[in-house]
C-alpha cells in the first residue's frame, strides 16, 4: 500500500476544521464509476467505513459543503481500492480539472489567466487554505505555485500537483516536469510549493 494512515491520524483529521463543496466529491464518484462501476464504488464506501466514516457517494449534493476530512479519506479509500501509487493519484488529479466555458478566452487561456483560475476555483470550493502562483518566468519557462494552510495528508500533494499541471496545460504549453519542491510533511515551513517547467 503506497499511502498509509493510522486511527489517531484519522481522528485528528475528522476533528479538523474546514469544508469543501460536494462538487469535488462528485468528481471522485465519477472517477470510481469510470474505472470500476458500482461495484468499485461500493468497495470505496466500505473502505471509508473501515476508516470509521460512514459515507455514501450517491447522497452527495454538489453545492453543499462537506468536511475536508471526507475529501482526504475519499482519496485514500480510492487509492486502496485501485491500489494506486503517487503517479496514478496525480493522474486522477489531472482528470478532475474541466475547463470553464464562461467566455471564449478560456478556450485558449494565457498562463496568467490559468493562474487566476486556480485561485478563483479554490476560493469557490474550499473554506480553508489558499493558493498563490508565486512565480511565472516566461524566459526560463517555469512557474511556482504555493498551497498554504492545508496539511491533512500527503496524498493530497500528489492529487493537487496533477490538478495544477492540467490547468496550465490548457495554456497550450508542453509540460516537461512537475514536482513538489517544498512540503509541510517534510518539515518545510508552513506551505507546499510546486514547480512546473515547460519546453524552452
Amino acid at each position: 500500500m503506497h499511502y498509509s494512515i493510522d486511527k489517531n491520524q484519522i481522528s485528528t483529521m475528522i476533528n479538523s476544521p474546514g469544508e469543501i463543496r460536494g462538487d469535488v466529491l462528485l468528481k471522485d464518484k465519477l472517477f470510481v464509476l469510470s474505472k470500476g462501476g458500482e461495484e468499485k464504488l461500493k468497495k470505496t464506501e466500505e473502505e471509508l467505513e473501515e476508516m470509521g466514516y460512514l459515507f455514501y457517494y450517491n447522497k452527495i449534493a454538489g453545492r453543499r459543503f462537506y468536511p475536508w476530512s471526507i475529501r482526504i479519506l475519499s482519496l485514500l479509500a480510492i487509492s486502496r481500492v485501485f491500489n494506486m501509487n503517487s503517479n496514478e493519484v496525480k493522474e486522477m488529479g489531472k482528470l478532475s480539472y474541466k475547463r470553464p466555458f464562461s467566455s471564449f478566452a478560456y478556450f485558449f487561456p494565457s498562463i496568467e489567466k490559468s493562474a487566476k483560475v486556480i485561485g478563483k476555483d479554490w476560493r469557490k470550493k474550499s473554506t480553508i487554505g489558499r493558493v498563490d502562483v508565486k512565480t511565472i518566468d516566461r524566459k526560463e519557462k517555469y512557474l511556482a505555485v504555493r498551497l498554504y494552510n492545508l496539511h491533512f495528508h500527503p496524498i493530497y500533494c500528489d492529487y493537487f500537483l496533477g490538478y495544477i499541471e492540467k490547468v496550465f496545460e490548457t495554456s497550450k504549453i508542453s509540460m516537461i516536469e512537475s514536482k513538489e519542491t517544498r512540503c509541510y510533511f517534510r518539515g518545510d515551513d508552513f506551505f507546499h510549493e510546486f514547480l512546473l517547467k515547460w519546453k524552452k
